[in-house]
């Protein structure tokens, strides 16, 4: 009896396992009260009846709220809980990162790669434990992946349960799903699947067309999505692997069309993956219309919100420490390579002095780096390797299938092909490093490159032909580069971790609806003070709005926001994502109308910039808030404010005179002693 589908299934439940584990020490830690309270705070009033687009704004595709809002109704309104989806959904990555490298190569890289993909997603920072739709879209588009890699005596099945993977993670985030989707349509034009039947001429002339149509259309989106407001040198970076795969496929194309039955065969595969893959888009467009929202969809998910964000963080000018990690890659390329020609003396020597000039550049990053606390590692040695490292994995993958010159279709053994479909994913997946290719985004899109950095790891240690006497260099470089990288891309966030668990994990922060959540009590502390007071009987009837945009206010006292449907554009306004000019007139008069009915209570934080940012691109809020709020309770640099009625004579030193003199009459109300508690 054959066991091994059984050992399949433990050995992967055993991974999930132990990757929930680890990810768990440090994934209750962190509290980002502004990205992850925007998250929140729509999942949250989703919860509670609200529908996103129509009762609030938000950038992202609405299925992060829906599943959130399910949740917290199923299992209590508490952040734990969407802690726990953050850290399941994570495992689930993680184990997906092995199954797609054991497509390529073998079990010690595979696993290599699940440790790296397990220690980088475990670090205790906001970026990698707040719910972000990107979690959950790349959990489905590389389960998509692994099925069109995997279902292959179904294609016709596969391709429709990878479309809807792509589909449903477009839900969550629009660009990874639609750019995933466009990498398998584009593997399709490789794979030999014929069709029984020949088709007629009419359809084989469409068929045909699809081809090119696909080609085109994958290269105007990459161009037309990264030429807004990016730097040439960004756009370049990020879309040349892509379009340099495309030119690829278009030559062969034209080299070698297929025949009519491997035309249709494709042409089928493509129909079913694109119907599936609209099928949750047109389900949510169907919903909203009905609703008489569909507008408002759009505005938001497409056409409105994202054309007026402009949240650009382009690849940061590289410095000394990039430049020697890329000295340090290029020379162990060049090492491996020349070690792989012959065992003649200079090919020997090539390689010698390329492993020499590889390790002094690691020796001189380290020389750089030091002294450094663990923690800042990641600034002075790692993160510049994280940054490019998906850059050279693809580019190693592109540059090793154009030197084969992708042997025929016919004749390729199956990690050929699983090597094109995962290249083509990765590549498009480094598109999603725009608007920000900062090193928060790099581990967003690091875990759909990994399993071709195990495919690069055993082309290191197996090279084309198997010499039985080697020189001791052949021998040594491979294992002298693999423990470099495992440890310059592990040991940092490993110490990382350490650090934090010792310094925060034992500290409770004890705040209502974050219950087990930990962190440092200068910080987590005063929040929790502060969301303690207004939770207090006496306030619990008040409205509430956060001024300093931290969103994450609004659920931890359980009072929705007065001006609910313009938080996102505040939010924006107070983190540079929006230009304050943008809307400034409609949202000043909505904010102070509400603010004037309601009467909040006020959260301010002094040393917070984002304050500062909203009282100066809405002047009359500045002026409302001088006017008619005191300080009624301070938590260091957090204020709760109450509306004041000023006397006459705060009114004429306040509210009078000019706009332009709001500030010298302020100034001077408060030496004489009337403006206290406004400072």
């Amino acid at each position: 009896m054959d066991n091994r589908p059984a050992r399949s299934v433990l050995g992967t439940a055993l991974l999930f396992a132990l990757a929930m584990a680890y990810l768990r020490l440090g994934l209750f830690i962190p509290m980002e009260f502004s990205d992850e309270g925007m998250i929140v705070y729509g999942i949250w009033r989703v919860s509670e009846g609200e529908l996103p687009y129509r009762d609030f704004h938000q950038l992202y595709a609405p299925s992060t709220f829906f599943l959130g809002g399910a949740l917290f109704r199923l299992f209590g309104t508490d952040l734990m809980v969407l802690r726990y989806l953050v850290l399941a959904v994570k495992a689930a990555i993680c184990v997906l990162v092995y199954l797609g490298a054991r497509r390529l190569s073998g079990r010690s890289e595979s696993l290599f790669v699940y440790a790296v993909s397990v220690v980088l997603l475990g670090v205790s920072w906001p970026i990698v434990t707040t719910p972000y739709p990107n979690f959950f879209a790349t959990a489905l588009c590389l389960a998509g992946v692994l099925l069109v890699l995997g279902l292959e005596r179904h294609v016709l099945l596969a391709s429709a349960l990878a479309g809807l993977c792509f589909g449903l993670a477009a839900t969550f985030k629009q660009t990874t799903g639609a750019f995933a989707f466009l990498a398998i349509a584009l593997s399709l034009l490789r794979d030999e699947h014929p069709a029984s039947k020949r088709p007629g001429a009419a359809l084989l002339t469409v068929a045909r067309a699809s081809r090119w149509f696909v080609l085109l259309f994958a290269a105007s989106l990459i161009v037309f999505y990264l030429s807004p407001r990016n730097p040439w040198w960004n756009f370049a970076l990020l879309s040349s692997p892509a379009l340099a795969l495309i030119g690829w496929l278009a030559a062969r194309e034209y080299r070698a069309p297929p025949g009519p039955a491997h035309a249709w065969g494709g042409f089928k595969r493509l129909v079913a993956m694109t119907a599936a893959f609209l099928l949750p888009l047109v389900g949510y467009g169907v919903v909203y219309a009905s609703l008489g929202l569909g507008n408002e969809i759009l505005h938001d998910v497409f056409l409105g919100l994202p054309a007026l964000t402009n949240w650009m963080v382009p690849f940061s000018q590289p410095d000394l420490t990039f430049f020697l990690w890329q000295v340090a890659i290029g020379s162990a390329v060049a090492s491996v390579l020349y070690g792989r020609r012959s065992d003649a003396p200079r090919a020997v020597a090539g390689a010698s002095i390329s492993l020499v000039v590889s390790m002094l550049a690691v020796a001189a990053i380290l020389v750089e780096a030091w002294p450094a606390r663990p923690r800042h590692l990641w600034f002075w040695m790692s993160s510049d390797l994280l940054r490019s490292s998906p850059f050279w994995i693809v580019w190693l993958s592109i540059f090793g299938m154009l030197r084969e010159r992708a042997k025929e279709p016919g004749s390729a053994a199956a990690p050929q092909r699983a090597l094109l479909v995962l290249t083509l994913y990765a590549a498009m997946a480094l598109v999603w490093l725009y608007p920000a290719a900062d090193i928060w985004h790099i581990f967003g899109v690091l875990p759909s490159c990994l399993p071709l950095l195990a495919h690069h790891l055993r082309s290191l240690r197996q090279g084309p032909e198997v010499r039985v006497h080697r020189p001791f260099v052949v021998r040594f470089a491979p294992w002298a580069i693999s423990g470099v990288l495992g440890a310059a891309l592990v040991l940092p966030a490993l110490l990382d971790l350490v650090q934090t668990v010792r310094a925060e994990g034992a500290v409770a922060a004890s705040m209502p609806r974050a219950s087990g959540m930990r962190g440092a009590p200068g910080f987590h502390g005063l929040d929790a003070e502060v969301v303690r007071y207004l939770r207090e009987a006496e306030r619990r009837e008040d409205a509430v709005f956060v001024l300093s945009g931290k969103p994450l206010f609004y659920f931890l006292v359980d009072r929705a926001s007065p001006v609910q449907e313009l938080e996102y554009m505040l939010y924006s306004v107070a983190n540079d994502v929006i230009e304050a000019g943008e809307g400034r007139a409609f949202v000043a008069d909505r904010l102070l109308d509400e603010l004037q009915r309601t009467r909040p209570l006020i959260i301010d934080d002094r040393w917070d910039d984002r304050a500062r940012k909203m009282r100066q691109a809405y002047p009359r809020l500045d002026r409302l808030l001088r006017r008619h709020y005191r300080v009624e309770k301070t938590f260091g640099p957090l204020r709760v404010l109450r509306w004041h009625a000023p006397s006459e004579e705060e009114g004429a030193l306040l509210g009078g005179g000019t706009p332009g003199t709001d500030q010298a009459a302020f100034e001077e109300a408060k030496s004489r002693g009337t403006g206290r508690g406004t400072g």
